[in-house]
């Protein structure tokens, strides 16, 4: 098989990886902010990687930098914690579970990857 070949299949998996989980967390935010708007709020009012909550484009009051800010802090915690609103919560727990998976096994490719390639030039070299 060419290799540019196996390279593209390699990123376009990488892609997809990436952007099924940020698809996952922007619905995870979405659910909170329409189900648990008390959480989404105390969580800073986050948005989501390409969804926005519709105060983000229509209140002059919506802080911008703080919900940045906690799109990117959620965006960890959530990978090794589980809130009290997510536990109670059946649809949330399917997609913090489903966010986790997609991230983990990104993670765990891209650092397979580096290890197979130093690998590679150590004993090929």
């Amino acid at each position: 098989m060419n290799n540019s070949l196996i390279a593209a299949c390699i990123i376009i998996g990488w892609i997809s990886l990436l952007l099924g989980s940020f698809f996952t967390f922007d619905q995870l935010v979405r659910l909170e902010h329409h189900s648990h708007l008390s959480d989404w709020e105390n969580d800073g009012r986050p948005r989501g990687v390409f969804w926005f909550p519709i105060d983000y484009w229509k209140n002059k009051n919506f802080n911008w930098f703080n919900s940045s800010y906690a799109h990117q802090r959620l965006g960890r915690i959530w990978l090794f914690s589980t809130p009290q609103w997510m536990k109670k919560d059946e649809e949330a727990m399917k997609l913090v579970k489903r966010f986790r998976i997609l991230n983990f096994i990104y993670l765990g490719s891209i650092i397979f990857g580096f290890i197979s390639i130093i690998m590679v030039g150590i004993f090929f070299s």
